[in-house]
């Protein structure tokens, strides 16, 4: 097995000072990927990005897919999250934004306020109060505000779904 295309989530035991394999993903022969992994409770997923160089020093991540797999059948699909609070915009690269059952994401003002003008600008048909309240949040933004921190609690009905239907594709 080629060591360069294999990469584990390890946990550490602290009684014993060891880091122990929890998961790991073979990547087998195929080209150079960068990849993330996120540890929940009943799912590991995790983001794919297949690495272009561009020049001698810098690679760039192109096609970018997440997975989840099911911790106790191993049986595991890609998928997409979405942010329903922002009228279902994909969330990129979700593996990162796990945190202790919530999703977690620390944004710039000006990265926010640019967001949800093109939420409102591209989803005409959501709902008046939808609409409405992400109007009064752009609007009480400004670009000199500290970051703001996104919170969310992942809701158990969508993990139960994924857990039902995990497996309905392959991971390559």
């Amino acid at each position: 097995m080629d060591q360069k295309n294999v990469d584990t989530l390890y946990h550490y035991e602290r009684k014993t000072n060891r880091l122990m394999p929890a998961f790991t993903l073979d990547f087998e022969n195929r080209e150079p990927v960068m990849y993330s992994y996120a540890e929940l409770p009943d799912f590991y997923a995790g983001s794919i990005m297949r690495s272009v160089r561009k020049d001698q020093l810098n690679y760039v991540s192109e096609e970018e897919s997440s997975f989840i797999v099911n911790r106790k059948t191993l049986r595991g699909s890609y998928f997409k999250l979405v942010n329903d609070f922002f009228g279902g915009t994909e969330i990129q690269y979700p593996s990162f934004c796990f945190t202790d059952g919530y999703y977690v994401r620390n944004v710039e003002p000006a990265i926010l306020l640019a967001e949800l003008e093109e939420v409102l600008e591209k989803n005409k048909d959501l709902p008046v109060s939808k609409i409405n309240d992400l109007t009064d949040f752009k609007n009480s933004i400004t670009e000199n505000d500290n970051n703001y921190i996104l919170l969310g609690k992942l809701k158990q009905e969508g993990w139960d779904g994924l857990q039902k239907n995990a497996g309905s594709g392959g991971l390559f």
